[in-house]
């Protein structure tokens, strides 16, 4: 989740008919979906200050769909806050770097709520560990201390390996990471469904593009601007928008979307969504986007020829007088008036996915040919049109580079399905050995248990079959989940004798560098995130309790305003 868009959507509920019959009513996750969008901070964007919104309700007139047009709840934090589990998180700046990490502790990944959560609940979480099979272990063997199944992880680095045994093991590694894992694992022996790396789905995903389009403005008939990249180094600061701060805060890098269904076949339906490029990738784009639109575009489809001409003249000049900065170019001219866009549908899921040399491989005939795909470039195009913007298809999609897709979204291959001839693991998301037993404590938590398409952003269907499958374990182990979130750090687990000071004084060191570096670039977003963390962690340790210090609020207040900040540069 450290870099995907944060949209949390529901799906349409007739995808289940492909799942196990205890989901086919369609309310089974319901709750399971609440909680996890009470943990995610999902909500939609609350202002109406994106020019990309503005251009995304012209698509949505444009297609005959203006009811279709919505803005979708996404997993960002707005307000200054602390979380659902008392982790303090800033108001998002409106950067539109999402995808590349968000790096001002705005985004509400899974680092800022399900995994310190986890910690605080007694979790030890290892890094540098590349989980690369499981073994189960003999019941009575020397090896196994009474545990079920042994983890093989690998140092990526070292190449140092580490044994873990355990009695529950939960595979959430990714689609790509878990097909590895037990596919990797089957060659060791472990008995698998025959099911396993099949189903493999890219979500029916499409990027594309609608360059330089042209939308008059009420006020003077000027053409609007849309911004679809990100701030990238530039700091930037959350609050309303200055004119001159638009093209660096474009917002989240999702905010609205269509919507279009078919009552009849769902597989007809498709999700529209705007975007934004993170700004790393400017100096690229900024050089790509023109020579695209001279190899593929199209710039006598609208009757605007002329302009058009004027347009590729002004940014040609641009980059031949600093050749050195096309980064900048895409927050003016034709490029600040691009829209990226990402479809998602309902394609026919039938990539398959093998190991090789240890590692995983996809393997999916004409998958860039696939009704489903052909189709969203279809409503792609009169996405375009609706902007009078050139239809700029993915470059390694295009013919000369055979059609090839990219997909952000790969699902599939661990398929949920009613016995292990339809799929890998049951509805409580088991492991299946064979055709009706499960692997006892083996389970599949991640966008491989997907049976087929989702159909919109599955991150939220995700997450809410993961909340399910850890209710349905503890109602079989007869355990009782705690949902209160825990205290950070207890004060009855604090020994002071076992303090490792200089670990202690290297940790704050560090911080403090941190800070200092972006104070000295005025980056004030960031240094007051990096200040709010180390004051929190400070004042949350328990050697700070027995003195009154500041809370966290008046600290900011007092130390953080841009004026403060800035009288600490030297």
């Amino acid at each position: 989740s450290l870099i995907n868009a944060n949209v949390a959507i529901k799906p349409d509920p007739r995808i289940y008919d492909d799942w196990p019959k205890v989901f086919r009513d369609g309310k089974v996750l319901d709750e399971y979906f609440d909680m996890a969008k009470a943990m995610l901070g999902s909500n939609p964007y609350p202002r109406d200050d994106l020019h990309k919104l503005k251009a995304m309700e012209k698509v949505a007139a444009g297609l005959k769909a203006p009811d279709a047009f919505t803005r979708p709840d996404i997993n960002v934090t707005f307000k200054d806050r602390r979380n659902q589990v008392d982790i303090f998180q800033p108001a998002c700046t409106g950067c539109g770097d999402c995808c590349t990490g968000c790096n001002y502790g705005s985004k509400n990944t899974v680092l800022m709520n399900y995994l310190p959560d986890a910690q605080a609940n007694g979790a030890e979480i290892l890094t540098h560990a590349e989980v690369v099979a499981i073994e189960a272990l003999p019941s009575r063997g020397k090896q196994s201390k009474g545990r079920r199944w042994k983890v093989e992880a690998r140092n990526p680095v070292t190449h140092e390996t580490k044994v873990l045994t355990a009695d529950h093991v939960i595979v959430a590694a990714g689609t790509l990471g878990t097909n590895e894992i037990l596919l990797n694992s089957r060659t060791r022996g472990l008995k698998l469904s025959k099911r396993l790396g099949k189903g493999f789905s890219g979500n029916g995903d499409v990027w594309a593009f609608g360059y330089n389009a042209n939308i008059p403005t009420e006020e003077d008939g000027a053409r609007a601007p849309i911004y679809s990249f990100g701030a990238g180094a530039r700091p930037v600061s959350a609050g309303d928008i200055d004119a001159g701060e638009e093209p660096y805060r474009p917002g989240p890098t999702i905010t609205g979307a269509i919507q279009l269904s078919d009552p009849h076949n769902l597989e007809n339906g498709l999700l529209l969504e705007e975007g934004v490029i993170p700004g790393a990738f400017a100096p690229v784009l900024g050089a790509a986007f023109p020579m695209l639109e001279v190899l593929k575009g199209d710039p006598f489809r609208f009757n605007d020829a002329t302009v058009r001409a004027d347009d590729a003249r002004s940014l040609s000049e641009q980059i031949a007088a600093d050749p050195m900065n096309i980064g900048a170019t895409v927050y003016s001219g034709p490029l600040s008036r691009t829209m990226m866009y990402l479809v998602m549908s309902h394609d026919s899921s039938s990539g398959e996915m093998d190991i090789e040399n240890g590692r995983v491989t996809v393997n999916w005939e004409r998958g860039g040919s696939d009704p489903a795909i052909v189709k969203d470039e279809i409503t792609i195009k009169r996405a375009c049109d609706s902007i009078r913007a050139e239809y700029l298809a993915n470059p390694i999609w295009m013919d000369e580079f055979g059609n090839r897709l990219l997909a952000v979204h790969p699902l599939g291959g661990c398929g949920l399905g009613e016995d292990g001839d339809t799929g890998v693991i049951n509805a409580d998301c088991q492991v299946f050995r064979d055709k009706t037993k499960v692997h006892k404590g083996l389970y599949v938590c991640d966008g491989a248990a997907m049976p087929k398409a989702v159909g919109v952003n599955p991150h939220l269907t995700i997450t809410a079959l993961a909340e399910y499958a850890m209710q349905r374990l503890a109602d079989n182990e007869g355990w009782v989940i705690d949902h209160s979130p825990a205290n950070l750090i207890p004060d009855d687990t604090f020994d002071p004798t076992k303090l490792d000071i200089e670990a202690i004084f290297a940790d704050a060191l560090d911080g403090v560098r941190s800070i200092k570096k972006a104070i000295d670039n005025q980056m004030w977003e960031m240094a007051r995130f990096l200040l709010s963390g180390f004051w929190r962690k400070l004042t949350s340790h328990p050697l700070a309790r027995k003195h009154h210090l500041p809370d966290l609020e008046t600290f900011l207040a007092v130390m953080c305003s841009d004026e403060a900040l800035a009288a600490g540069t030297g």
